[in-house]
C-alpha cells in the first residue's frame, strides 16, 4: 500500500518503512515517509547533476537514448528508496520526532571506520 505524496513529494510504500516505524504510530509513519520522500528527491537531484556532467553530446543522441537518459535519475532514486534509502531519512526521522523516535527505534547502525567507531 502506498500513500499519496505529501506536498508534491513522491509516494512511499509501506514496505520501504523499517519494522519499528511500520509498527509505530501514524505520526511516526508519516514522519518517516516524509523523510524518505525527501531523501528520494535529494538523490534524484544529485543523480541529475551527475548525469549532466557526463559530457555526452545531446545533439548526436537519438530521441530514445535521450528519453532513457532523462529517466535514469528518477529510476535510480526510486530504486534506492525502495531498498531503504541511504540512511539520511532515518536521521531526519530521528531529528523530527526527537526522544519519541529514540524510544521506539533501534540504535542507528554504526558505520565502519567512521569517527564514532574508530
Amino acid at each position: 500500500m502506498t500513500i499519496a505524496g505529501i506536498g508534491g513529494l513522491p509516494t512511499v510504500a509501506d514496505t520501504a518503512l523499517p519494522a519499528h516505524v511500520r509498527n509505530g504510530t501514524a505520526e511516526a509513519k508519516d514522519a518517516y515517509r516524509t523523510a524518505l520522500a525527501f531523501e528520494q528527491v535529494l538523490v534524484q537531484q544529485l543523480t541529475e547533476q551527475l548525469a549532466a556532467t557526463t559530457g555526452e553530446d545531446e545533439e548526436s543522441a537519438s530521441a530514445a537514448t535521450s528519453t532513457y537518459r532523462d529517466m535514469l535519475p528518477a529510476a535510480l532514486a526510486e530504486g534506492i528508496t525502495a531498498s531503504g534509502g541511504l540512511g539520511l531519512a532515518d536521521q531526519l526521522y530521528r531529528t523530527a520526532l526527537g526522544p519519541t523516535a529514540s524510544s521506539t527505534s533501534p540504535a542507528a547502525p554504526s558505520v565502519p571506520n567512521s569517527p564514532e567507531t574508530v
